[in-house]
């Protein structure tokens, strides 16, 4: 309840800044409008007065208008990222549409919602999961796209360590998540190729799909190409499932490459493009 909230402040914050705009446009509203509210701020706060049965669970739970304070606030430091070009730290923990907060692959849905889903005499409903034509170049991007803030690469290379070794991955996964249903272990029949890592890099740089960064001695890496046409949920469910097993692991759980020489001088070529 107390993340919803958040996000709900940030939604209402950011819409208020979007609707009314910056106080140089505010001055240029008729007379009558600015001489009640001098700032699009005071107009804020007094929209915020107009919502009384929430100001009364607010003051009678907490105290204080919270959810007034709470958007006043965001309101504020949206408003500071705007002007100083430093991009606007959420006060969620994790941030938005972090991994961490995302629900285990299901063992039940409905056959109407995925067409790869159908009745068993044994398990109701349990996924079976459709070959992939290409099962790389599918959960490749994807690997690096379900990360919503920075994927530092080691994070990512442990990610693609994961989906080679189904048996590390499955019991790494009980491990770190527990509530993945067994029947979506039984259901997994793709794996990725340690092999086809470095050419797989070195296809996606050609082709201008990979940016490579460094920030506060670490290395980054980002999919920045568009996503292969007729990408399936299983794709996805094994990037996220492995990124966030991986953002877990000790740095020694994922043996590195022999080839990490070769990887590294990529990296470097690529940071400086």
């Amino acid at each position: 309840e107390e993340r919803r909230f958040l996000l709900r402040c940030e939604l209402d914050a950011a819409f208020f800044h979007l609707y009314l705009g910056p106080a140089p446009e505010w001055q240029q509203q008729p007379e009558a409008l600015t001489r009640a509210f001098p700032t699009p701020r005071h107009a804020v706060s007094y929209i915020m007065d107009t919502f009384p049965i929430v100001k009364r669970k607010d003051e009678a739970k907490h105290g204080h208008y919270r959810t007034q304070a709470t958007i006043l606030q965001i309101y504020d430091a949206l408003g500071e990222a705007m002007q100083s070009g430093v991009p606007y730290q959420a006060l969620l923990n994790p941030p938005p549409a972090d991994p961490a907060c995302c629900h285990p692959p299901r063992e039940q849905s409905s056959p109407k919602a995925h067409k790869h889903w159908q009745d068993s005499a044994f398990t109701l409903l349990a996924p079976v999961r459709k070959k992939l034509h290409n099962y790389s170049l599918a959960v490749w991007p994807e690997l690096m796209r379900q990360w919503d803030k920075d994927l530092d690469f080691e994070t990512f290379r442990k990610a693609y360590w994961l989906l080679c070794e189904s048996d590390q991955f499955e019991q790494e996964c009980k491990k770190f998540l527990p509530d993945i249903p067994a029947a979506w272990w039984r259901s997994r029949r793709e794996t990725l190729e340690a092999k086809d890592f470095i050419p797989s890099l070195k296809g996606s740089a050609t082709i201008g799909d990979l940016k490579v960064w460094r920030k506060d001695g670490n290395r980054y890496i980002r999919w920045t190409g568009s996503l292969p046409e007729g990408l399936v949920h299983e794709a996805v469910d094994d990037a996220r499932v492995a990124l966030q097993i991986a953002s877990q692991l000790t740095d020694d759980a994922a043996p590195e490459a022999v080839d990490m020489a070769e990887i590294e001088q990529l990296l470097q070529k690529l940071e400086t493009a």
